[in-house]
């Protein structure tokens, strides 16, 4: 464990709680239904990792074309900037490219 702090597989759910327990507080108070959202969780994800490791590197396979572009719109759709990204450092690798240029040199009938 780093720096003597709690593992964030039991900071998260405790976190989510308290999100989910606020937003029904002010669902109750303002008599509108509303939906914890993707903007804390972000956040919170963010400030975490950076605090421990300073380089966060989200990986997803086909990312480029899928994954990322719906985070991407995703983010923007609540108003946070994507410079979020530039500030905690976040880097995005697709590993998809590359695997198919080791199949297709390795394969090279492929």
């Amino acid at each position: 464990m780093l720096r003597n702090e709690q593992p964030l597989s039991s900071v998260l759910p405790q976190f989510l709680q308290w999100v989910t327990s606020v937003t029904a507080e002010v669902s109750d108070a303002t008599s509108i239904t509303h939906f914890p959202g993707i903007s804390l969780i972000l956040i919170f994800f963010l400030n975490y990792y950076y605090y421990y490791f300073m380089n966060i590197v989200l990986v997803a396979h086909n990312g480029f074309a899928y994954d990322f572009p719906i985070l991407f719109s995703q983010v923007e759709s609540r108003e946070i900037p994507l410079s979020i990204f530039q500030t905690y450092n976040v880097h995005f690798s697709d590993p998809l490219p590359l695997l198919r240029a080791v199949i297709k040199c390795t394969y090279s009938m492929i």
